[in-house]
């Protein structure tokens, strides 16, 4: 075992040499123009596959299949129990994640208990391949934009039928994050602005590559929070107007709550990128207050008294408090510190 509090360096490419890497990137250029261009042809000429993407409300009525509904259904979502004079919560899976993956369901019950909002639950899965392979992950990257803009060709129907605009969070994990962000910039292209967006660890993988300019910004919503959980997965650069590093320092991440130092190779998936959405659930209860500190603060090692708790990381993040913020939570659900 090691030691509690210790910090593991980010993992470097030492195993591999430079031309490696330079292969294999060039490799993942050489995918993900082959499927954007696929991607383009296909919804071009199959616009039907717009269908493909499942959407979801859920009430108390029905908390746990939710009601389903599509881009061509939506008007009918009065029908199912959505409320336009009341905030709307839109959850977004990543990649090999679906409607039933922990990032919507936890969301989703924890809402369900402690607010009263609708919840709608996006279900892309169909275009994001269950392996794990460059080829895999590269197509399922080629899908984000035109995702995002029939996220965003959702919500303006939402806003015809008489739901405000500021009233709308966004919430990504992952992939889920930037499919986030571009429906925001879909809204804005008729002339309306999304209330907030939070990305829970936006992905980073080659997404900041070949793809920077359609990835997660802050110019995206009125608010966009970022929680940034991982290193290898995730994009760990400021992108939002309040960027969180819970359990991170400059250069190096420290054991998230749980985790095997022993398996972090094999568990640095499930271990650090998902964990951004756990911290973002268990937020949602008003009672677990993730307090967080400024970033350059805690950086100088100064004490918590000259270093106070500024703002809370997480459901009830403060919009006007913008920067980079740090936390350290505990070791066991609901992960939040018990004295500051």
């Amino acid at each position: 075992m090691l030691a509690s509090g210790k910090i593991y360096p980010v993992p470097q490419f030492t195993r591999f040499s430079m031309r490696t890497f330079i292969y294999a990137a060039f490799l993942a250029l050489f995918c993900f123009q082959y499927s954007r261009a696929n991607v383009v042809s296909k919804f071009t000429h199959s616009p039907e596959l717009a269908d493909e993407i499942r959407f979801a409300l859920f009430t108390k009525e029905a908390p746990t299949y939710g009601r389903s509904f599509t881009i061509n259904s939506v008007r009918t979502i009065e029908d199912l129990g959505f409320d336009p004079s009341k905030k709307t919560v839109i959850i977004i899976h990543g990649f090999k994640a679906n409607m039933f993956s922990d990032i919507i369901q936890h969301t989703k019950n924890a809402l369900l208990e402690y607010d009263d909002v609708n919840i709608i639950g996006v279900d892309w899965s169909y275009f994001s391949p269950k392996f794990f392979i460059i080829r895999g992950y590269m197509s399922t990257i080629a899908y984000v934009e035109i995702v995002g803009q029939s996220v965003g060709d959702m919500i303006l129907q939402l806003i015809d039928l008489g739901m405000n605009c500021d009233n709308v969070h966004l919430v990504g994990h992952s992939l889920g994050s930037h499919v986030a962000g571009l429906a925001g910039r879909r809204l804005k292209e008729h002339h309306h602005t999304a209330g907030r967006i939070t990305g829970l660890d936006p992905a980073g993988p080659f997404y900041h590559m070949v793809y920077a300019k359609s990835k997660l910004s802050k110019d995206d919503a009125q608010f966009v929070d970022c929680i940034h959980t991982s290193v290898c997965f995730g994009d760990r650069s400021p992108m939002c107007h309040a960027d969180f590093y819970p359990n991170e320092e400059e250069g190096y991440i420290e054991r998230q709550p749980d985790c095997n130092p022993e398996t972090l190779w094999k568990d640095w998936w499930n271990d650090y990128h998902s964990f951004a959405h756990k911290f973002f659930a268990s937020s949602i209860n008003p009672s677990h207050k993730f307090k967080v500190q400024p970033y350059d603060c805690w950086l100088s090692g100064k004490s918590t008294r000259t270093c106070p708790a500024v703002v809370q990381m997480g459901y009830y993040a403060d919009p006007s408090k913008w920067g980079k913020f740090y936390t350290k939570t505990t070791d066991r659900y609901p992960y939040t510190e018990d004295e500051w």
